[in-house]
């Protein structure tokens, strides 16, 4: 009988999560990892299987923790054009906020891994997705009400706006001023009308 486990996986699943979001995959080395997770390489190994096997479960780590914080704010912010303008005016304070300007994760693994990381990638097309149903919910919703036009289906605006969000996460990463990126989010709104 193997020795058990003196350690609390979803913290060190945590732990390793913030060090790939703030250095990305490729940079981040196993011994970084045990170092910022409390983990020798050996037990890393045992407890996770490998570097890729770690970094799938931060991404889903991130992903569960994301999805739940935008679909409270969405439960908060009611319905419609009102919910998307508030989520994306929220992006771009909590960006803003982080002073290492680590973006998303998801945007980061996408443009990092994806287009030869099949994992990274159908994690990162999960995520586009979760997100797309929470637009597309507040587009229905809104076009109902007449605060969105229904000039355009609610899925290509969903998909627009998913689009937009990836973009948004990345220029927050370098433009810094709140006035330039708001506009930049309106913007992106008018295309509901």
């Amino acid at each position: 009988m193997g020795r058990p486990r003196e350690f609390d996986r979803d913290r060190a699943v945590q732990q390793a999560m913030e060090l790939f979001w703030r250095r990305g995959y490729e940079a981040t080395s196993v011994q970084e990892l045990g170092s910022a997770m409390g983990l020798n390489p050996g037990s890393l190994y045992n407890a996770f299987g490998d570097k890729h096997s770690l970094f799938l479960e931060a991404l889903q780590c991130y992903q569960n923790r994301e999805y739940t914080a935008a679909c409270d704010n969405f439960r908060r912010w009611g319905t419609g054009r009102v919910a998307i303008e508030r989520f994306f005016v929220f992006v771009v304070d909590y960006d803003l906020a982080d002073t290492d300007r680590k973006g998303c994760l998801m945007v980061n693994s996408a443009a990092e891994l994806a287009d030869h990381d099949l994992d990274v990638k159908a994690r990162v097309l999960a995520s586009r997705t979760q997100m797309a149903t929470l637009f597309h919910t507040a587009i229905v919703q809104g076009q109902q009400v007449g605060e969105i036009a229904s000039l355009r289906s609610a899925t290509e605006l969903a998909e627009f706006l998913v689009n937009a969000l990836f973009g948004l996460r990345i220029t927050v990463k370098v433009q810094h001023d709140r006035e330039v990126l708001l506009a930049i989010v309106a913007a992106t709104l008018r295309a509901l009308d």
